[in-house]
């Protein structure tokens, strides 16, 4: 795919992910459960609280381990290519669609909507399976999604901000890309 192609692709998959869960919470009257906010401080907690997930992936992409070594063939065969004319731009902005499309769909539409209905700790386990399920690359990897997915439901609690997750997934996935796609491969542990 060109680099035109994968903008258009983001824009519609992330962004389209955001869309959708504004305009199906807006259809059914739901408010979100977090709060919505560009406060800097949100920000800053964002960035800060992508540091355990970042290390995470730190571990994924160095220690030899079957399961983390099938993910890092496919992140080499599949995402890497994908990425390939992507520029420092472009991986910013993918990113931030994806943090925001993807924390507004899980975190606020349907974190929030069954946080009504099941109680906060249901809510926040089938939200995060559901993300994890919409990362299914590998089963290890879907697992790992999912474990990301709890974090990012419990920042949004803890903080009482949908933009504490939102920012930190977005920092976490344009570290994640620019690794991938700048830095050689690292050696394995």
């Amino acid at each position: 795919m060109t680099r035109s192609q994968i903008l258009k692709l983001a824009i519609l998959c992330e962004g389209g992910a955001g869309v959708l869960a504004l305009g199906v919470a807006w259809f059914f009257g739901q408010p979100f459960l977090g709060q919505l906010s560009l406060e800097p401080t949100l920000i800053v907690k964002g960035i800060v609280a992508a540091i355990p997930p970042l290390l995470g992936f730190l571990c994924l992409m160095r220690v030899n381990f079957a399961p983390f070594l099938r993910i890092r063939e496919v992140l080499e065969r599949e995402i890497r290519p994908l990425f390939s004319q992507s520029t420092m731009t472009d991986l910013c902005l993918i990113s931030l669609l994806a943090g925001v499309g993807e924390e507004l769909l899980f975190r606020g539409l349907v974190q929030g909507f069954l946080h009504e209905w099941v109680g906060p700790s249901l809510a926040l386990f089938v939200a995060s399976i559901l993300f994890g399920a919409a990362h299914l690359i590998t089963r290890t990897y879907a697992l790992l999604a999912t474990l990301i997915g709890l974090y990012l439901g419990c920042l949004m609690v803890w903080c009482g901000s949908l933009m504490v997750p939102v920012w930190t997934h977005a920092f976490y996935d344009f570290v994640a890309l620019t690794y991938l796609m700048r830095i050689k491969r690292a050696p394995s542990c």
